[in-house]
């Protein structure tokens, strides 16, 4: 089994500062589980990083396609759906097949979040995006949310 590190021992082990692990658990270059109010951290992911090696990112932290492309991580993403929904001028966000979300919202509005602010509004949110994700078409097309907002997806 694969040992747990807390943010300061990885901190030390990487000799970066405590911001730049949250950063980059936030930005997708190293995963995380959060136990309680603390995140712990995989030793093998830290000694890959350490050594040079490039770890595949699990289900949980890249989009997979296919074509040409096999997987995207999320820390590229994010920034491509932040560009996009600005020029769009709509939120966005990059969910599993679950629902779950996979990246922060993009340009999101203030109703949205001030429903995701609280855990009951946050999980009802999922549960729009769990619903929309479960459609089996594939063309996009509208769809209100428990919100009364009107939203769509794209495979």
């Amino acid at each position: 089994m694969d040992e747990l590190l807390t943010a300061k021992q990885v901190q030390e082990q990487l000799k970066v500062d405590r911001t730049t692990i949250y950063r980059m658990l936030d930005d997708g270059r190293l995963t995380g589980i959060k136990v309680g109010h603390q995140w712990r951290f995989s030793s093998q992911e830290v000694q890959t990083m350490l050594s040079g090696g490039r770890t595949m990112p699990s289900d949980s932290t890249a989009v997979r396609n296919q074509g040409p492309f096999t997987v995207l991580p999320l820390h590229c993403i994010q920034p491509v759906q932040n560009v996009f929904a600005e020029i769009a001028n709509v939120g966005a966000v990059t969910t599993a097949p679950d629902g779950e979300p996979l990246t922060k919202i993009s340009n999101s509005c203030r109703f949205c979040d001030l429903i995701l602010s609280s855990e009951s509004g946050r999980q009802a949110c999922v549960a729009s995006w769990r619903e929309l994700s479960a459609q089996s078409d594939t063309q996009p097309r509208f769809t209100t949310c428990h919100a009364g907002l009107q939203y769509a997806r794209a495979h």
